[in-house]
């Protein structure tokens, strides 16, 4: 497995239609456009292979975000955070709150409004946390599905695990890019909107 993390890419993909219940809040035209693409010589695009599994020895176990709006925040902390986590400290498979990293640190950090099923967050707003401010494990701070607002020592803790910064796909429609950066070991955060029979 090709492991390339002295920078780790993001990639956010979007805006998307409206926010729905499962806390996605999509950027504005202007926001979307202000994030940097990464420079892409032609060369990266040759012999991609036809299709490549991020290892999930590297991620933790699909969690529970109960009624909470805050998938954007398991997303890029309790998924991404911790897969980068384990790669670039080499702390084995995300199995345990000591390595899994708080989707609550995040959420409670960014979101701008109360707390609840109606109340998401941005997958660019979740991306400039980890690369500012850090992220803490769930042992640290545990996801509380009651939506307890955690202590402020808690949300102003800083952590050197950081992400150097992130990018956007330069062409949503060009496959050979999501396979370009799937097949070099880089996550692709996507957020899209959910018909109602996703549920049923």
């Amino acid at each position: 497995m090709k492991l390339f993390f002295l920078l780790l890419v993001c990639l956010v993909i979007g805006p998307t239609i409206a926010q729905n219940s499962t806390g996605y809040v999509p950027l504005s035209d202007d926001e979307y456009d202000d994030i940097p693409v990464p420079f892409m010589s032609s060369n990266h695009l040759k012999n991609l292979p036809t299709k490549y599994i991020l290892s999930e020895d590297y991620f933790p176990a699909a969690g529970n975000q109960g009624d909470i709006g805050s998938c954007t925040t398991w997303a890029t902390g309790y998924a991404v955070g911790s897969f980068y986590n384990a790669v670039k400290n080499k702390t084995g498979k995300p199995d345990s709150p000591d390595k899994i990293m708080s989707p609550a640190f995040i959420y409670h950090n960014i979101r701008t409004c109360h707390c609840g099923p109606t109340c998401g967050t941005s997958i660019a707003y979740a991306l400039n946390l980890f690369r500012d401010q850090g992220l803490i494990t769930m042992a640290e701070l545990p996801f509380d599905m009651t939506c307890q607002s955690p202590a402020q020592e808690d949300l102003q803790k800083s952590s050197t695990l950081r992400i150097k910064d992130y990018n956007k796909i330069r062409d949503k429609l060009n496959f050979n890019e999501y396979k370009r950066y799937l097949s070099n070991d880089v996550p692709i955060i996507t957020g899209t909107s959910l018909g109602s029979g996703f549920t049923s």
